[in-house]
């Protein structure tokens, strides 16, 4: 049992950080249906969405650069790695400068509304003072600026998404190599001495 569990151990970790870059997946998708959202929910209370999203995200992130076992398989995998921890600086420059454009359009929202917890895009758009103003309102161009910075964000999320499950094919080929040499350090010493005569030399 000693020896089946020191063999099996390093699959296990491999599978454990495995499943953390099927997390970040996950995390991908549930933020861009956030983001999708904003449009039509109510602002601040979808903003919050986004936000929590992105926080798991960033959290899944952490754990990658703290892998110790994927990337001590081979160079392949080291590289996949290095290449998934690359995007975090690209979605975090994009998830910042996306608080930022929200966070004119609630300076906006402020000005216009005597409460803005229900507030939703369309309804800024359509007040009467927005309307007032025509195509020069600043709060058209926030609006705009934010939607600008929503779907840069949500093409690098897309992006990322797929530079992951690309890595995932390299990750999952030295994957199986370790398992294959997992099982047969297992079953040699059993055949062994079922064997004795044998010499897996």
């Amino acid at each position: 049992m000693p020896c089946t569990f020191i063999v099996l151990a390093p699959v296990a970790a491999i599978e454990a950080e495995r499943e953390d870059l099927n997390n970040l997946q996950i995390d991908f998708a549930s933020e861009q249906i956030a983001m999708n959202r904003l449009a039509r929910e109510p602002f601040q209370k979808q903003l919050a969405a986004v936000s929590a999203a992105d926080a798991n995200t960033q959290k899944v992130f952490q754990e990658v650069q703290h892998f110790r076992v994927l990337p001590s398989i081979s160079a392949s995998v080291r590289n996949a790695i290095g290449v998934i921890e690359n995007l975090q600086r690209q979605i975090t420059a994009n998830s910042s400068d996306l608080a930022t454009s929200a966070t004119a359009v609630l300076a906006d929202a402020k000005q216009i509304f005597f409460f803005t917890s229900d507030f939703d895009l369309l309804s800024l758009l359509t007040s009467p003072k927005v309307l007032a103003e025509g195509a020069g309102s600043p709060v058209l161009a926030h609006v705009q600026a934010f939607y600008t910075q929503m779907a840069v964000l949500d093409e690098t999320i897309t992006a990322s998404s797929g530079v992951v499950a690309a890595q995932f094919t390299v990750i999952d080929q030295e994957v199986a190599k370790i398992q294959a040499r997992s099982r047969i350090l297992l079953y040699v010493p059993l055949f062994a001495r079922r064997s004795p005569s044998f010499n897996p030399s």
